[in-house]
């Protein structure tokens, strides 16, 4: 029977919480986030082969969140806690192709983002699914990678604003910025509107992650971003690479522990 084996990218980022709990005897806690991307010719691109994600976290965190399931790519998983574990992660795939176990070594010590891959084979899958499965001799451009901070432009997309703004050197600008100068372009970015009521309502209170894409946003924001940013840091040539993520505006909710 015919097999398909697909790389995927698996996306991490963390970063420690602006806010430490009080009185905590564990370690320093991190917000990290993981994403799932296939990889098709180097890119990393949307994981439309997977109609689910299951994540299967360590034992110390609540009951309700051990087990934790996403249904929309990148299937990204965002939680807290001060420790590295491994986590099982099951991939159900879409037209009766399986599920799909592989696994990842939370880390901190790798970056606050990093890429792994991992391959999974698909045994004799209908048409369907293998015309959403591609080729993935080799491994994924950072620059392709659109996960994690929402930020990181596409090649191509430049032409959507003003050739004096070119967003792939926004973007990288963006991951110079202190954690003040990043909370002050969240609240820019509320204050134009943008993201749902609840990540609004989350800049206001500080407890929350925000997160955007430079790509459809107006030219009269993406303008204002280009000069607040420029006045803090110097916006240099070249595309991001991957530990260049931006590290996202705020903490979330009171953290979980783990081990």
């Amino acid at each position: 029977m015919p097999e398909i084996q697909q790389q995927l990218a698996l996306v991490t980022a963390h970063h420690e919480l602006r806010k430490q709990p009080k009185k905590w005897p564990g370690g320093i806690m991190r917000e990290w986030s993981i994403e799932i991307f296939q990889v098709t010719d180097g890119i990393n691109v949307a994981a439309n082969a997977f109609e689910k994600v299951t994540y299967h976290l360590h034992e110390s965190f609540p009951r309700t969140k051990q087990v934790q399931v996403f249904k929309k790519p990148p299937f990204r998983i965002r939680q807290s806690g001060w420790g590295e574990f491994q986590i099982r992660i099951e991939l159900t795939s879409k037209y009766g192709g399986g599920v799909h176990e592989i696994f990842h070594d939370l880390s901190f010590a790798l970056g606050d983002a990093y890429s792994t891959t991992a391959t999974v084979t698909f045994v004799d899958p209908s048409s369907t699914l293998a015309a959403l499965l591609g080729p993935s001799d080799s491994l994924p451009t950072p620059e392709a990678t659109t996960g994690l901070s929402g930020l990181l432009s596409p090649p191509g997309s430049l032409d959507q604003h003003d050739a004096k703004v070119d967003l792939l050197k926004l973007a990288e600008a963006l991951t110079e910025l202190c954690d003040d100068d990043i909370y002050e372009v969240a609240k820019m970015a509320q204050s134009e509107g943008i993201g749902s009521e609840q990540q609004q309502q989350g800049v206001i209170e500080d407890t929350m992650m925000f997160d955007f894409d430079l790509n459809v946003q107006s030219e009269t924001f993406i303008k204002t971003l280009w000069d607040f940013v420029g006045s803090k840091v110097h916006i240099t040539d070249g595309v991001p690479d991957v530990d260049s993520f931006m590290q996202e505006a705020s903490s979330s909710d009171t953290p979980d522990m783990e081990e």
